[in-house]
């Protein structure tokens, strides 16, 4: 969780770099910049293209979840794949029914 939260942070204070965060095999890159919120997933990456103001949002909202030492989430409202984006920590990790056919 750290570590997204710095790479997002580093992209949101940064305008013309993309930083990326490779984390259990997945690279994440951040675009700032667009007027829309998207997250473009595929196999092994995600892209997160993120308004200024929307990455800050997040930002805001990563706080209260890097602090807490129990499972948490938080909502974010984006424009696609979904309308509602959920950050969690310790949620749905390890969890019985994900690998349950």
């Amino acid at each position: 969780m750290e570590a997204f939260e710095r790479a997002l942070s580093t992209a949101a204070n940064e305008d013309s770099m993309s930083p990326r965060l490779i984390a259990s095999g997945t690279i994440h890159e951040f675009h700032i910049g667009e007027s829309v919120a998207h997250v473009q997933l595929a196999e092994g990456s995600v892209i997160w293209c993120l308004s200024k103001e929307k990455a800050w949002e997040i930002l805001d909202l990563l706080a209260p979840l890097t602090a807490s030492s129990g499972p948490r989430h938080q909502y974010i409202d984006i424009d696609r794949p979904a309308q509602t984006l959920i950050l969690s920590k310790d949620e749905y990790l390890g969890a019985s029914w994900l690998d349950e056919g």
